[in-house]
């Protein structure tokens, strides 16, 4: 995310954007073309051998986003009909080699729209384009311009195709083009909640049971060696860790259960749409934070902090002391919060309490699972 400054001058930090748009001129041979954001001008033929292409984008763009990409591309189009009724085009910039492969990454790039609108609203851009353009390296969020360099491989499941490297950094366009961290210090909103986006791909396609799968694998990912939220002004290569992914969106995953699915996603897309934020605002974990607590009506700061400003795990020491007999206790709690136990007679739902040792007495014939959808950034304890 920081590079800008290597071709053009400029602040390379997030919080500062071209806030009226750029326009880009880029004078290159003949029979090559030019991808680039917003829409295309035109082209001016300037000798016998070389043309000047001229893009215009009229939103606001970060600066890693100012981005063109030049091969002898041969471009595929295909209206769409955003969720608010606006007509976007779907470009693909697609190698004249790879020309067999374009509609359905256009496909994909179509039913990926319609997922993500669900969960966080109308395409933020759709006044320019939906563009793609096929790249060498493994592609990034470039707005209107997403680049894709996967050589056409995808994840097979009954009736679909998946791609992590299409679908993760086309919902860029919504969390980082469009809300973006003021701060390196807040990745976590750009990359966590996207990375968390992929869960809600397999929930619409496979259901809670694809959902949950993901959240599995993103789990196993978080390494906690240092907090996903540090102090503001540090360097991104500081800051920067796999966590302000993994970690990021599993904390997603867990406000949506504390606070439920009634409040949980209409919040994510209230935030993702509301027009009191527009293009050109920027975001902190406190902006977050304040929003939830508003939008669910409590006070869950305790549950931010624990997250994303701590490396701490909530500790369940589960202890066998007689037959059909055990003691859970559940240790560093952030918060009262509900918790599932699993027994031989099916879930038990109890509530633990804020910063305190809680002890339970359960009683089953098998031993029992706490927490068997792995709601919560836990260490489990047998004895």
């Amino acid at each position: 995310m920081q590079g800008a400054q290597v071709y053009f001058p400029c602040k390379d930090h997030p919080s500062d954007e071209p806030n009226e748009g750029v326009d880009m001129f880029i004078t290159i041979p003949k029979g090559l073309s030019v991808a680039g954001p917003g829409l295309l001008q035109g082209v001016k033929n300037v000798a016998n051998d070389k043309a000047t292409w001229h893009w215009k984008t009229n939103y606001t763009i970060s600066n890693y986003c100012v981005v063109f990409n030049i091969a002898k591309y041969k471009v595929y189009s295909r209206p769409y009909t955003t969720v608010g009724g606006h007509s976007v085009p779907i470009q693909f910039y697609v190698l004249k080699t790879d020309t067999a492969n374009a509609n359905h990454v256009i496909d994909i790039r179509e039913r990926d729209t319609r997922i993500l609108e669900k969960y966080f609203g109308e395409y933020p851009w759709y006044k320019e384009k939906i563009g793609i353009a096929e790249v060498p390296n493994s592609g990034m969020e470039h707005q209107t311009m997403v680049t894709y360099g996967d050589n056409f491989k995808y994840d097979k499941y009954p009736g679909f195709d998946y791609s992590a490297n299409l679908f993760h950094e086309f919902g860029h366009e919504w969390w980082a083009n469009k809300i973006t961290n003021k701060d390196w210090a807040h990745m976590w909103i750009q990359e966590g909640i996207n990375t968390y986006a992929e869960a809600l791909f397999f929930r619409e396609t496979l259901g809670e049971a694809g959902y949950d799968s993901v959240m599995v694998a993103q789990r196993a990912g978080i390494r906690g060696t240092k907090p996903t939220v540090q102090g503001e002004g540090l360097d991104m290569n500081v800051v920067y860790s796999g966590d302000v992914y993994a970690k990021g969106s599993f904390f997603m995953h867990t406000l949506r259960h504390v606070i439920g699915d009634s409040v949980f996603f209409p919040a994510l897309k209230k935030f993702a749409t509301d027009v009191q934020y527009p293009y050109d605002k920027f975001f902190t974990t406190q902006d977050v934070q304040d929003f939830f607590n508003k939008q669910s009506g409590r006070k869950l700061d305790a549950l931010f902090d624990f997250y994303l400003r701590t490396t701490n795990t909530m500790d369940f020491e589960l202890k066998h002391t007689r037959p059909e007999t055990y003691i859970l206790t559940i240790k560093n709690s952030p918060m009262d919060l509900p918790v599932d136990i699993l027994t031989d007679k099916g879930i038990v739902t109890t509530t633990i309490s804020a910063n305190k040792a809680t002890p339970f007495k359960i009683i089953s014939k098998t031993q029992p699972v706490v927490d068997p959808k792995g709601w919560y950034f836990k260490r489990v304890i047998i004895q």
